[in-house]
């Protein structure tokens, strides 16, 4: 799995957070999400190959928002260490 965080510019309320949170959760290969209104941000777990940041970024403007400034998808250390 991998993480990528990314800025969601548009929400107002709460219901905009589960608005994208659902646009994420229905990607392929996304493990876990977690949408900030205060921040306007997106952080998702994912697996990289079933998806990428640029298609979780897709699904967010199909929801009606803007996104910008993916970081870098780093890797997850499995069991502990960071052998994959």
């Amino acid at each position: 799995m991998q993480t990528t965080a990314f800025n969601v510019a548009g929400m107002t309320c709460g219901s905009c957070v589960t608005r994208v949170t659902n646009a994420l959760r229905s990607v392929d290969g996304v493990g876990s999400v977690n949408v900030s209104l205060a921040g306007a941000a997106a952080t998702v777990e994912f697996d990289h190959q079933l998806t990428t940041p640029e298609q979780l970024q897709a699904a967010v403007r199909q929801a009606g928002y803007d996104t910008n400034a993916v970081q870098a998808a780093t890797p997850k250390p499995r069991g502990g260490c960071c052998c994959h």
